[in-house]
């Protein structure tokens, strides 16, 4: 992985981590929150897909891939999209 690479995934983590808040208290937190998650899931996925490491099994492939199908089934279709 570049560096420009990893210095992208530590900034938006850190941007995730600045902005989440210390305790839950409405639905819009929540929201910031689980958006934080994904984003943090989606580029393990793709780096577990990019470098395959010899650990990373089918079943952990299905598992990461249901999970981000998970996350992005609760986002709103935009404008002019159809599902």
């Amino acid at each position: 992985m570049s560096k420009k690479a990893k210095d992208m995934m530590v900034e938006r983590a850190e941007r995730c981590d600045e902005n989440l808040p210390h305790g839950l208290e409405n639905a819009s937190e929540l929201e910031l929150q689980l958006k934080c998650v994904t984003a943090a899931l989606g580029e393990l996925y793709d780096l577990l897909e990019q470098y395959a490491p010899p650990w990373y099994t089918q079943e952990h492939h299905e598992k990461a891939k249901s999970a981000l199908r998970g996350t992005r089934l609760r986002k709103p279709i935009g404008k002019g999209k159809s599902a």
